[in-house]
């Protein structure tokens, strides 16, 4: 087949009509500023995210498996970390956690997990009061705060006795009487630093958390872990506590 041809007149004043065009154009003269690039919000993330809730220990992976035989691996999340979210398909997976950079398990016992195309996910692993490191698995329902508000929740896989959270902006508990493997869902706040006191229920001050940065559209969780009474003498002096803040997506 022969190609197509076209008038040359018509095309060429077609050609000149484009030129005058794209040199009237804004920001196309010699002395306009370059326009900047204009990132693009993704959506919520889907998919799943490895947080290693623990103050101790040999970096992780997490390893997941479908019916299809489809693998996906998240790598190198080391003790106090959290991994991004590594998209899923729909379907059901197989997980398992595994030393890093190796295919030796940490024998942690993990059910099937159901994925749907929305579903964002959490898988903890902390560190229980026998020292075996125990699984949490949790759905992560993010939802856009008001204007100028965060939202924030709280997950507990701190061994020791009960504690409360207190919030000295607000001044009142952000949360009462958690205990390990416990959560405090999604709260909506005024967007700011925030100075948090992780207490037992008698007051006692166990971890300052001060100026937390609960940033406007955000969505985060606080985990709580460590050891309350890491010699369980009933003296929590020692208390080994830490935490981890973890941003699941800005809106």
């Amino acid at each position: 087949m022969m190609p197509r041809s076209f008038p040359a007149q018509p095309l060429l004043a077609a050609l000149a009509l484009l030129a005058a065009l794209a040199f009237a154009a804004p920001g196309c003269g010699d002395d306009a500023e370059p326009t900047p690039d204009v990132p693009v919000e993704d959506g919520p993330p889907q998919g799943i995210r490895l947080v290693y809730a623990s103050a101790a220990g040999d970096p992780i992976d997490l390893l997941l498996i479908n019916d299809d035989g489809d693998q996906v691996r998240v790598e190198g999340v080391a003790p106090g970390a959290a991994s991004t979210y590594a998209a899923l398909t729909p379907g059901m997976w197989r997980a398992s956690v595994l030393e890093a950079g190796s295919n030796t398990s940490r024998n942690i016992s993990l059910p099937p997990i159901d994925v749907s195309a929305q579903d964002a996910i959490s898988l903890a692993i902390g560190v229980g009061d026998d020292g075996a490191e125990r699984p949490l698995l949790l759905d992560d329902p993010l939802v856009a705060p008001g204007e100028n508000m965060s939202r924030m929740r709280v997950v507990c896989l701190l061994v020791g006795p009960d504690i409360d959270l207190f919030d000295d902006e607000a001044g009142s508990r952000w949360t009462e009487a958690l205990t390990f493997g416990q959560l405090e869902p999604y709260k909506e706040v005024t967007a700011g630093r925030r100075d948090l006191q992780v207490q037992l229920q008698t007051g006692e001050l166990l971890l300052n958390i001060p100026q937390l940065p609960l940033r406007p559209a955000e969505n985060s969780t606080l985990w709580l872990i460590g050891d309350a009474d890491p010699n369980s003498d009933g003296d929590f002096s020692d208390a080994a506590l830490d935490f981890i803040h973890t941003v699941e997506h800005t809106f």
